[in-house]
């Protein structure tokens, strides 16, 4: 994705993917949905609440960087994250 896209893609891409950090769910990642609860992936919720309780957003922004730079660049994965992140369920308070 480049960042030229409209701010529009990045929201509609939140609807299915993990309401915390928002690795996607798809087809390169089956199985991922938490069975305790289905809008968080298993890495973010487990054993019935969140692996990392005391986690911030930007905490998540600096989480997912590292694993999108590869695909986008560091700079481009730190905005689409910056811009993705806080619209997730669980940064909603």
């Amino acid at each position: 994705m480049k960042m030229s896209e409209t701010s529009e893609t990045i929201f509609d891409e939140a609807e299915d993917c993990c309401q915390s950090c928002s690795l996607p769910f798809n087809d390169e990642h089956t199985d991922m949905r938490s069975p305790e609860n289905p809008k968080y992936c298993i890495y973010c919720y487990a054993d019935g609440g969140f692996t990392m309780p005391n986690a911030t957003a930007d905490d998540m922004v600096a989480i997912g960087v590292p694993l999108l730079a590869p695909r986008m660049g560091e700079d481009a994965a730190r905005q689409y994250l910056q811009a993705l992140i806080p619209t997730l369920e669980r940064w909603q308070c």
